[in-house]
């Protein structure tokens, strides 16, 4: 609780330094006082996140529309903040270009975070068959029952032999039921799941109560033989930048066919190299979502979106097919990818 009361409070003074910052920049060119204004309007984002703690169901509206203004006034200040540095350079001030530019791109940015594109990747492992791979659909107060509809009926469209979800499915905010999550069991291929940081700010335990019954197949630290290959899935380290993996440290993965690790958090690489695993397969980083961010996403996460080659091993990140915060998305992509394997 200690912890949780610390991030809220560190993440609160973010939001007003941001609001303070871009109330400064544009406080000369509009009739009001824009730096108090912005200021306390950087309260609006906290206050809705302490609603939906509370009463999730009743304040969806609240914290969707605050969190999509929070969002414009990230991008906008940090847009502005890279045009200051260029116009320190060249002696001018680029503040009003920088503002409408972010507006524009910030309107873009809302119909790219509710888009989800289908990409198609080859590999060889083995025999031949298909499988598509998504993470983060973050369902809660932000994507709902309507998300999870659309995103079932693309992924039945790939026809795949399989289908794997990489954590995250459920936000950690507002209200998720089984009536919501019932929507997976219509997908026409075996499906298996593991857990990502935000089933634990949900609870674990509630997630697996909450898919009890379904047809969705909860991979915790266990490995599967699926005929032609092995398929292990891991519960998210709680160390999320660990280079080892002791879980999978302990497990003897055979080597006489492919095997394919499921794992939300593309982390553990020491002892994912030192396994037999050909493939893993995570998310978590939303490829950073929104344009600057991946940059600093990258510095914590050396795998930040693709698919990258160990040596031995292949690691596929995937940008996630939902948005976190605010459903905007700005020079990154939501995403299922169809993988043809040979």
């Amino acid at each position: 609780m200690k912890k949780k009361s610390l991030i809220f409070i560190i993440v609160m003074l973010v939001v007003l330094l941001l609001h303070f910052y871009l109330g400064i920049k544009i406080n000369n060119y509009f009739g009001v006082n824009m730096v108090l204004l912005m200021t306390l309007s950087g309260l609006i984002y906290p206050f809705a996140i302490l609603l939906d703690s509370f009463r999730p169901e009743k304040h969806t509206w609240i914290y969707w529309l605050s969190a999509s203004y929070f969002g414009i006034v990230c991008f906008l200040s940090s847009n502005i903040l890279l045009l200051d540095f260029i116009g320190l350079l060249m002696g001018r001030d680029f503040t009003l270009i920088g503002f409408y530019l972010g507006i524009f791109l910030a309107s873009v940015g809302f119909i790219t975070g509710n888009l989800v594109f289908v990409r198609k990747k080859k590999l060889k492992l083995g025999k031949k068959f298909k499988f598509v791979h998504f993470s983060d659909v973050h369902l809660g107060t932000v994507h709902g029952k309507l998300r999870l509809k659309y995103l079932v009926s693309l992924i039945n469209r790939q026809k795949p032999d399989f289908v794997f979800l990489t954590g995250d499915l459920i936000d950690g905010s507002g209200k998720v039921t089984k009536k919501t999550l019932r929507v997976l069991n219509k997908i026409k291929a075996p499906l298996y799941f593991v857990l990502g940081n935000h089933e634990s700010y949900f609870g674990k335990q509630k997630v697996m109560n909450l898919l009890k019954g379904s047809k969705v197949n909860v991979l915790r630290n266990k490995l599967v033989d699926l005929k032609d290959f092995y398929l292990i899935g891991l519960d998210n380290p709680e160390d999320e930048v660990t280079q080892t993996l002791p879980e999978l440290d302990k497990m003897d993965v055979p080597k006489d066919k492919p095997s394919i690790l499921l794992l939300h958090t593309p982390t553990g690489i020491k002892s994912i190299k030192k396994s037999n695993v050909d493939l893993v397969l995570s998310g978590h980083t939303h490829s950073g979502q929104i344009f600057p961010f991946g940059l600093l996403v990258k510095l914590t996460y050396r795998y930040l979106y693709g698919l990258y080659n160990l040596g031995n091993n292949w690691i596929h990140v995937s940008s996630g097919c939902g948005t976190w915060g605010p459903p905007i998305r700005i020079g990154t992509i939501n995403e299922i990818v169809l993988f043809e394997v040979n």
